[in-house]
């Protein structure tokens, strides 16, 4: 029988976890340029489309680090209670909301 917690350490190595945290901080610190991207001759509208896709790339492989750490060491990186992140989720739940809502009037008008 295989103990899970040995093998879970041997597949995420030490430097495995330093190479995500790395990976983490240059994809936040690379957010931060993504104002000063213009591609002209690539996207009909150059000074909006290319920032919304880029800035969502960068936030979709940083939402992928994160989860992969948290796999690795859940107590070490798992989300903390603050009244800050209350209010996110708060404020998330609330677009969730509308948008059943929505969805709910827009089905019993048909």
């Amino acid at each position: 029988m295989v103990n899970l917690t040995t093998a879970k350490c041997r597949i995420f190595s030490l430097p495995m976890k330093k190479n995500l945290e790395l990976a983490a901080k240059i994809l936040i610190y690379a957010t931060f340029f993504v104002p000063l991207l213009v591609l002209p001759s690539s996207y009909i509208f150059p000074f909006i489309v290319p920032k919304i896709l880029w800035l969502r790339s960068l936030v979709t492989l940083m939402i992928g680090i994160y989860v992969l750490l948290l796999i690795i060491n859940w107590r070490e990186y798992k989300p903390k209670f603050t009244v800050l992140n209350l209010a996110l989720i708060g404020f998330l739940l609330s677009f969730v909301l509308c948008g059943i809502v929505t969805i709910l009037i827009v089905l019993y008008r048909k």
